[in-house]
């Protein structure tokens, strides 16, 4: 965290949910019961094996040792994460009074775990589903486990990505789909697009349905009023947030929050226990209880601090190349944290720009043929915004300043704009592998998905396109990692033998 460069000395608290005092929400309990536990120890006879750090390699304790110091497991003091009645419980009552939930759990396997327990403590076998079709790789996952009928509904897409789900395609899913049981939306999109979730909220409870978001990407939203609004706020049954994405929490951590009555806690405590170790990372576990103190604390200063960087910097590119930053977005609310920058709109390939940064020891999060993501947080400095300024200066001056033609094609064109419902007994299945050339016609035995940012190419039982291959061939050409192919290099993946 690079305070002294944000220069935020002054508290500034928002708080979304029930008023507390700074006092309290500024605690650390979880953190400080570490602290407390290592003042009393005098010998480890309990796992793990390296002894608060002691046995550690040489190579690994120079940057280990600190932190293996506090790398505990369910003692006296310390709670147990599937159990919790002290510091845990405390931590995680803490959390749901800073994001604005009604109860906040603590996860350690990422918002991929969050969105399995989610799933599974709401679906059943046979239910169906409404799910956007940008879902995270892992929300198709625990569809299967649930063997629910999902409904895919593919947003509208803006050049080479999906924007987000509309009020009006869960309007029309639900009129083909009245006995849904829930509507699954990611909220932001990858790319940042934050959908009408108040709206869709409303329209699923008023037809009885329940509302899980996927907001991996949106944990920092409920800290400053400026910010697009956060699926608690909009009141959503389930929420599940990467704390690591977007706040300075440790990779690997997460929260789920549940709002209302709706919810059947037993299940879902029960699927966490599931699929949640038994072993938990106690310093993941008090990365996030750490990470929400200074939310709290001086969250609201330190974003606006970064945001007033990110919009003079914006202000400046647009002067120079109008639309290279979120060019298209107009009348879209949209997390200000995320840069989609269209490199082909301005003549230059989007991995000719990814190297660009990364010579320049700059590296992104997501970049294709037609543009490179840039994902901001509260933790960069103005120092980092002009160093990419600096490329983009450099690699588009040297282009002339002038805006090119470029082929913006899109996966999600090749998708059907509503599909009917998908199901998941395509495992059971006969399936070959194939030469792309020959797979246009045929049906995908394995989801496709390109990585990141995780979300499918095309789910098991869509069908192969002419364009749909060319769009897979090229992603493979620039370097990029598709899983779910039978040989990436030959060009081979797995179609269902009819």
């Amino acid at each position: 965290m690079a305070g002294s460069e944000h220069g935020a000395s002054n508290p500034v608290v928002r708080y979304t949910g029930h008023m507390d005092t700074l006092y309290e929400s500024s605690k650390i309990p979880l953190l400080q019961a570490l602290e407390k536990f290592q003042g009393v120890e005098t010998a480890s006879l309990h796992v793990p094996g390296h002894k608060a750090g002691r046995g550690l390699s040489s190579e690994f304790a120079k940057y280990a040792v600190p932190l293996a110091r506090i790398d505990a497991t369910e003692l006296p003091g310390l709670d147990d994460l599937h159990d919790p009645h002290g510091v845990i419980k405390e931590a995680e009552r803490l959390a749901a009074i800073a994001w604005g939930s009604d109860h906040a759990f603590f996860l350690i396997n990422g918002s991929t775990v969050g969105n399995l327990v989610a799933i599974m403590s709401v679906v059943s076998a046979g239910d169906t589903v409404i799910v956007g079709r940008d879902a995270h790789q892992s929300v198709w996952h625990a569809l299967e486990l649930a063997r629910a009928n999902a409904v895919a509904v593919t947003p509208l897409h803006i050049g080479s990505l999906v924007a987000a789900i509309r009020p009006e395609d869960v309007v029309e899913a639900i009129q083909a789909h009245p006995e849904a049981v829930a509507v699954i939306i990611t909220s932001p999109t990858y790319h940042g697009i934050v959908p009408d979730l108040i709206t869709i909220v409303q329209l699923a409870h008023d037809n009885g349905m329940m509302v899980i978001v996927d907001e991996a990407h949106g944990a920092h939203l409920a800290f400053h009023p400026d910010l697009p609004d956060s699926a608690v706020s909009a009141k959503a049954d389930l929420v599940v947030q990467s704390a690591h994405k977007m706040t300075a929490a440790f990779t690997q951590t997460a929260l789920l929050h549940v709002c209302g009555e709706k919810v059947d806690m037993e299940s879902l405590r029960h699927y966490l226990r599931v699929f949640q170790t038994s072993s938990p990372s106690y310093i993941l576990l008090a990365s996030i209880d750490a990470a929400r103190a200074q939310l709290v604390s001086v969250g609201q200063a330190l974003i606006e601090q970064t945001m007033s960087y990110l919009q003079g910097g914006k202000k400046r590119l647009d002067d120079s190349f109008p639309g290279l930053i979120n060019g298209g977005f107009e009348g879209l609310v949209c997390d200000p944290f995320k840069w989609t920058v269209w490199s082909a709109r301005w003549g230059v390939p989007g991995e000719e720009l990814a190297n660009a940064f990364m010579q320049s020891g700059v590296f992104i999060e997501l970049y294709d043929n037609t543009h490179v993501l840039l994902v901001w947080s509260y933790a960069n400095s103005k120092r980092d915004l002009e160093r990419v300024i600096r490329v983009l200066d450099q690699v588009f001056c040297e282009k002339s300043r002038v805006a090119a033609t470029a082929n913006l094609s899109s996966w999600a064109q090749e998708l059907p704009r509503y599909s009917s419902v998908l199901s998941w007994d395509l495992h059971t299945k006969i399936k070959e592998e194939a030469p792309f050339a020959e797979l246009p016609g045929k049906r995908a035995a394995r989801a496709i998905t390109l990585y990141p940012p995780g979300i499918p190419l095309l789910l098991p039982g869509e069908e192969y396109t002419i364009n749909m291959i060319q769009y897979i061939k090229k992603c493979v050409a620039y370097g990029l990692r598709v899983d779910g192919l039978a040989n990436a290099e030959e060009g081979r993946a797995w179609f269902l033998v009819e």
